[in-house]
């Protein structure tokens, strides 16, 4: 602003692929008739984010100060932020001390806890998005991929969808976001504090739900911090911490040993003692449906024994009796477990499992029912099996027609080897 003295930054709506701009007068067209509704529809959603933006005041949230039409375009004013990125910052300096970037990501998680209070999330963070201004302080901006819930009907505003490979989680990249659900920028919070302090950026979600391991940060990195970064990346969003507060409170180091959940109290030391001593990158999913279900089981076992040494004592026939009841709560038990239905993500996840093992039948067995309930990675992780031949025949045929139907869900795991066939012809 020339008249007050101000540096500000301007953002344009400009879709390139769809849009032409006149060198001369700066007015922009839409290069084809076809697009003119799909082009307008997304500049009146840049015009709603904006508009949001200029409501929130947090001292951690950039500042949007004006929005207004012009040149066949919508612009936004914010302010102009003196200092650098995250992004720029690791590349120039390298990687982060612990204290220094633990303290930039409660920034940014306060940031978000403001953001999460209207129903809205960023659904877009990454150390490109987080500038570190002047006074040290960590300024979250970029709200282009930002999406406004409302409370009873869901989804009521969103610009284009932020699927930043490393820093998406994998409901994101399935286009899974329907619902409110703060856990998905709890995913980009962690991977981007991984990136801080590990200096490269941390494995997609999908090469993560495949079965790929993600290196683990410097040992001289503290268990606390190893295990929230591994909290908060967690494949399955119900075990992330599903609220900042509840991710804020993995770095309170009396609170360290609630990140590995205990099976039962006769194993609460044990549980807290393999937690101080094994970090998070020598485990997977510590919890499964089947671990759950063996406490379960080991629980109902107990109860019925502590019974039995409690009661005065029986003839052999009543002890029977009471043995045949134990006996048949227990099997009711195990065929209701067994008869409950379970959810694409729980059967992905075992699948997984049996992938790491190399057993590629049962593997590709689970896939396949999860792939038939249209879940995207179990869909792209069917191609890859034909189209290496793991557990399956090798056919191009098949790996084409299942990459198609993932890629068509925003699978972007399946649109490169998708591309890559065409490529190939």
């Amino acid at each position: 602003m020339v008249l007050l003295h101000k540096r500000v930054a301007i953002k344009e709506f400009f879709v390139k692929d769809f849009c032409n701009r006149d060198e001369n007068t700066s007015h922009v067209t839409v290069a084809t008739q076809s697009k003119l509704k799909l082009i307008e529809r997304l500049k009146q959603k840049f015009i709603e984010e904006a508009s949001a933006l200029f409501s929130m005041q947090h001292p951690n949230i950039v500042r949007v100060t004006d929005v207004f039409e012009e040149n066949g375009t919508a612009y936004y004013v914010m302010d102009y932020i003196d200092g650098h990125s995250l992004q720029e910052i690791v590349k120039e300096k390298g990687t982060l001390d612990e204290s220094q970037a633990v303290g930039y990501i409660k920034q940014v998680a306060e940031a978000l806890k403001y953001v999460h209070g209207l129903n809205r999330l960023h659904l877009d963070v990454k150390p490109g998005n987080i500038m570190i201004d002047e006074n040290n302080q960590a300024i979250l901006i970029d709200f282009g991929a930002s999406k406004q819930y409302d409370e009873v009907d869901g989804e009521n505003t969103s610009t284009l969808l932020g699927k930043t490979p490393g820093y998406a989680p994998l409901e994101q990249i399935g286009n899974e976001v329907a619902k409110f659900l703060p856990a998905t920028d709890i995913y980009a919070l962690g991977a981007t504090l991984y990136k801080l302090l590990k200096g490269v950026k941390p494995i997609s979600a999908t090469q993560l739900a495949s079965g790929e391991n993600l290196e683990p940060v410097p040992s001289s990195i503290s268990t606390t911090t190893q295990n929230a970064i591994a909290a908060a990346m967690a494949i399955n969003k119900n075990k992330r911490p599903q609220n900042i507060e509840a991710f804020l409170s993995l770095f309170d180091t009396e609170k360290i040993e609630t990140v590995v959940p205990k099976e039962n109290e006769s194993e609460e030391r044990t549980a807290a003692e393999d937690t101080s001593e094994k970090t998070v990158w020598e485990h997977k999913e510590e919890i499964s449906i089947v671990n759950e279900s063996q406490s379960y089981y080991q629980s109902t076992e107990k109860n019925c024994h502590v019974e039995q040494m409690v009661e005065p004592p029986m003839k052999s026939s009543k002890k029977k009796i009471g043995i045949g009841i134990c006996l048949v709560v227990f099997i009711l038990v195990l065929v209701c477990f067994i008869n409950t239905p379970q959810s694409p993500e729980q059967i992905f996840t075992k699948a997984n499992e049996y992938y790491d093992k190399k057993d590629y039948k049962k593997a590709f067995d689970l896939y396949l029912e999860t792939a038939t309930k249209e879940y995207a990675p179990a869909q792209g992780q069917l191609g890859y099996m034909y189209i290496v031949g793991e557990g399956v025949s090798q056919d191009y045929k098949k790996a084409f027609e299942w990459f198609s139907k993932s890629a068509e869900q925003g699978n972007v795991y399946a649109q490169f080897y998708l591309g890559n066939m065409y490529y190939d012809g």
